[in-house]
């Protein structure tokens, strides 16, 4: 079962700077990363105080409080700033059969979101 956990807290951008090295160190040498496929690390393209930590899963099942590694990075950055510390699982898997040849999806192969048409409305017409 493939399933992410959504680790995302806000602090100042200068402490977010310092605790985005040690995250991106700490992550993979902790205990209990077997069934772990990537950690990345993001940062809000307006204000970088606010980032995320993507732990992205394949195990035979899950808990909803999220894996050990996850809860002890969320619970180190609580002293830190505000943390949101959420779990997902795959509810419809990516198309991985095209792809670039770097393992990751091609934008291409992402179906495109079908918009409704918009509506016209016209004002109703008034007897004068």
């Amino acid at each position: 079962m493939k399933w992410l956990e959504s680790i995302r807290f806000r602090t100042t951008p200068s402490d977010a700077e310092g605790l985005l090295g040690l995250l991106q160190q700490s992550v993979r040498s902790m205990p209990g990363t077997e069934g772990l496929l990537d950690a990345s690390v993001y940062v809000n393209a307006d204000y970088e105080g606010d980032v995320v930590v993507l732990l992205q899963w394949e195990t035979r099942s899950h808990d909803p409080a999220g894996s050990g590694v996850g809860q002890r990075v969320s619970h180190a950055l609580r002293g830190k700033g505000l943390v949101n510390h959420s779990v997902w699982r795959v509810k419809l898997p990516g198309n991985t059969s095209k792809h670039n040849g770097s393992g990751k999806i091609h934008p291409a192969s992402i179906p495109e979101k079908s918009t409704p048409p918009r509506r016209r409305y016209r004002s109703p017409e008034r007897d004068e």
